[in-house]
């Protein structure tokens, strides 16, 4: 065990003391004196089993090193009875010879195998519960052998980078629960390139945003997440409407967004990733080593509903916050009624002769009463039914009542 000795000299009394002396409990003055006090740091217990060496990690062992010439490795369960819970980064790092790898299910952390290019197969366990194991950063970049992988029940998330570069990967499965990850995951793979693109500049998977490129308005409404780093460092972008069915926003989905002034939230209860979601300033990028460089403050402003996440978001980031008109209060007037339904009908019969755009993102934001993502006869229809239900007494909400 390795360990470091540091000594410190600690005075017994403060300057005060020295000029009115102390004294003991007999009355016996105490002279001001130095101590020298000595204590030690311990590093982390390791220990080699085999061709594994360990770190320790809590009361678990944590894989710090493999030094084995293996083609096909397995991860031990256990060393001495004691749970191996983790693989350190650059385990196994530039490892040419690795094959295959399996890793028990409690393992929880997974990382160091970057630059093995002779990788072609990881074989993972199902875990018991959802949200288990995490796939760290660089976990596996660079394993240009690697054709398929097959997450098991129990991924909690899969981090930046994690299968970057692995430009033989094609086939990923996933399990039926929600996987949190970003496109930044599967960065130069055959698998993130095979995803269909819609017509808006988007690729979507299992509900959430990828990516998005160009110019975007509105967020798709089968969409159910915009995931990390969605629209990172794109230009052209200048408001964005997230719509109502957007559940979750997740870190740095519009960082170094240069042209962004205006996100616009129009679901109350939209999560919003602790992390930064949004930042001004012309990036700096290395596509080569995947280096990012931008300005952490966002000057625009964050449109959303009175007490929602987008408002107490805005706040605690000391961005500028606007609040939204109730959903269907077209006029402002703080009312729900036939005089919104009639603004809405022109608006449509307006957008029946002439091409349609969004040119306010809160505005539309207030008038896509059904979330459709378009402004038609429908949402007015929608606002009138909601008129004569509170007229006779009612007192949902108008999200409420078009939910029911």
């Amino acid at each position: 065990m390795n360990s470091k000795r540091i000594t410190a000299a600690v005075f017994a009394f403060v300057a005060a003391f020295s000029c009115i002396g102390a004294f003991n409990g007999t009355g016996v003055a105490m002279a001001n004196a130095a101590e020298d006090f000595s204590w030690e740091i311990k590093e982390p217990e390791t220990l080699t089993e085999g061709d594994f060496t360990y770190v320790q990690s809590g009361r678990f062992w944590n894989v710090q090193k493999y030094s084995g010439s293996d083609k096909n490795v397995v991860i031990p369960e256990r060393v001495n009875g004691v749970t191996v819970q983790g693989i350190e980064a650059k385990a196994f790092s530039g490892n040419k010879t690795i094959e295959s790898v399996e890793i028990p299910a409690g393992l929880y952390s997974v990382n160091g195998f970057d630059g093995c290019t002779s990788l072609k197969e990881i074989k993972f366990h199902d875990y018991e519960t959802e949200k288990l194991m995490i796939v760290g950063e660089n976990a596996f970049k660079d394993c240009v052998s690697l054709e398929s992988v097959a997450f098991p029940f129990g991924t909690a998330s899969i981090n930046n980078g994690a299968f970057a570069g692995c430009t033989s990967l094609s086939t990923v499965t996933f399990p039926e629960h929600y996987v949190d990850f970003g496109k930044l995951a599967f960065k130069n793979t055959p698998w993130l390139d095979s995803l269909p693109m819609d017509n808006n500049g988007y690729k979507l998977f299992r509900g959430t945003i990828l990516s998005g490129f160009g110019y975007v308005t509105s967020i798709p409404r089968n969409a159910e997440k915009i995931g990390n780093a969605a629209f990172r460092g794109q230009s052209g972008l200048y408001e964005i409407l997230v719509p109502a069915n957007i559940k979750e926003i997740g870190d740095n989905a519009f960082v170094g967004c240069s042209d962004l002034k205006k996100i616009v939230i129009a679901n109350p209860d939209c999560r919003i990733k602790s992390g930064l979601i949004a930042s001004n300033g012309a990036p700096y990028i290395n596509e080569d080593y995947d280096v990012f460089s931008y300005s952490s403050v966002f000057s625009g402003t964050i449109c959303g509903y009175k007490g929602s996440d987008a408002e107490k978001y805005a706040k605690k980031h000391d961005i500028k916050f606007e609040e939204l008109n109730a959903l269907g209060d077209v006029n402002g007037d703080g009312k729900v009624d036939s005089v919104d339904a009639s603004a809405i009908l022109g608006k449509y019969a307006k957008n029946m002769t002439e091409e349609m755009h969004i040119v306010d993102a809160a505005e539309y934001a207030v008038e896509d009463v059904n979330n459709d993502g378009t402004i038609d006869s429908v949402d007015a229809s929608s606002i009138l039914s909601y008129y004569a239900y509170t007229a006779s007494g009612g007192d949902k909400t108008i999200r409420d009542f078009l939910a029911k």
